[in-house]
């Protein structure tokens, strides 16, 4: 998958299959969110489901571009897929945290795993879990949360493990 950028910055050429897209929207009071997946139709969709509340800055479709672009743009909220090829979305946000990026962390995936959502919050320390199934009505108040430094987790997570927690007890 191939994207093509514009923007003001010099940023150097994507190679290969992988792409990345970004945007300079100046003077824009909206909250600036950047979108990682590596499904060009999800972030279609995403961009889309956004658009209205939140300033889209940058998309990448693997997790190198996402730790060359950030840095660069400076969003207020990443939105990463787990799953992406050449790095994935959870040692992209270690790798983004360790070096000082102080962006919130959304993970936008299809696992409902347990071990997923524990490595994505605990390990790095993202504080919102959206399943991709319930994009359109949780991405947005998952974001929201962030920006307001609360934890989000799409409710369907949230009553499975009350539900887990109630039965081992």
């Amino acid at each position: 998958m191939m994207f093509h950028y514009e923007t003001g910055f010099n940023i150097p050429e994507v190679n290969g299959d992988t792409g990345a897209i970004a945007f300079v929207h100046r003077q824009n009071a909206k909250p600036r969110v950047f979108v990682a997946d590596d499904q060009e139709e999800v972030l279609r969709t995403i961009v889309a489901t956004l658009q209205d509340e939140f300033q889209v800055v940058g998309m990448a479709a693997n997790g190198q571009d996402v730790l060359r672009l950030v840095p660069l743009l400076n969003p207020e909220v990443l939105v990463l897929d787990i799953v992406m090829p050449l790095l994935n979305g959870i040692e992209a946000a270690l790798r983004l945290k360790a070096s000082g990026s102080s962006a919130g962390i959304v993970f936008l995936t299809v696992y409902e795993d347990r071990d997923f959502l524990e490595a994505a919050v605990s390990a790095a320390g993202a504080h919102a879990y959206v399943l991709k199934s319930y994009l359109a009505t949780d991405l947005a108040p998952a974001i929201e949360s962030v920006l307001k430094g609360r934890f989000f987790f799409s409710p369907c997570i949230r009553a499975r493990d009350r539900l887990l927690e109630s039965t081992l007890s």
